[in-house]
């Protein structure tokens, strides 16, 4: 069967730029994100939302990663300067002070995913620690270390999934591994290693079984934890 494709180009007011991630919100908008905008569409036209430095509301200067709406229908960006909730209201941006509750001094700078919990937590990739951030206090409730890289580099936790069993799967840049959640010991440990691949930031996990994106190709696991990986072909 052949696909009918679309091009959506400047006509409809997009610009050529590199798509970081796509949302499509309870109401029906299409939210598109870039590294330098924002844009929603309503099936006919774009809007663009970029940086004003007039503008407090407006949205932050930084490179955009990812854009997630939780349970109660808000929208959430996060990007390489922080994070910010839509109001829809105003149609503008609240940025978020990401302070700690923790004795330690700990504000992540650069988050790179974000994603929402069945109690309405938003768990953070930031650099190569996952944080526990609550909306109702907007704060930060608990971090997490990420187990050591194998090689030397920039390792940033790069995707973060989390089943309706409330596992929290996460992986890092330049890593042959995943990361679980082992929620009796609260640490994150290596779920799963690929001896033949670099793991890219994606993953999914459907029904019991786990697919992970590598720089080779996808990497799909079945059955009862913990079992050894294959490579789909």
């Amino acid at each position: 069967q052949t696909l009918a494709l679309e091009h959506i180009s400047s006509k409809e007011g997009f610009a050529n730029e590199e798509v970081t991630d796509i949302l499509q919100d309870k109401n029906g908008f299409l939210w598109v994100l870039t590294l330098p905008a924002l844009y929603r569409y309503d099936g006919l036209t774009f809007k663009r939302y970029t940086h004003n430095r007039q503008d407090t509301s407006s949205l932050l200067p930084t490179y955009y990663t990812d854009i997630h709406e939780d349970k109660a229908g808000r929208i959430w960006i996060v990007g390489t300067s922080g994070m910010q909730l839509y109001n829809p209201q105003r149609d503008c941006f609240e940025r978020m002070r990401l302070g700690s509750s923790l004795t330690s001094a700990f504000t992540p700078a650069e988050i790179y995913a974000i994603s929402s919990d069945s109690i309405g937590q938003l768990w953070l990739c930031a650099c190569e620690e996952v944080c526990v951030f609550s909306p109702q206090q907007k704060r930060i409730i608990r971090r997490y270390t990420l187990p050591l890289p194998q090689i030397a580099g920039r390792n940033n936790a790069s995707a973060i999934h989390i089943e309706r069993n409330g596992r929290v799967w996460v992986t890092q840049w330049n890593c042959t591994y995943i990361s679980v959640l082992d929620s009796t010991a609260s640490e994150f440990r290596i779920g799963a290693s690929f001896p033949f691949a670099n793991v890219n930031p994606g993953i999914f996990v459907h029904q019991d079984s786990l697919w992970v994106g590598v720089d080779n190709g996808v990497v799909l696991w079945q059955g009862r934890w913990p079992l050894p990986l294959e490579r789909v072909r």
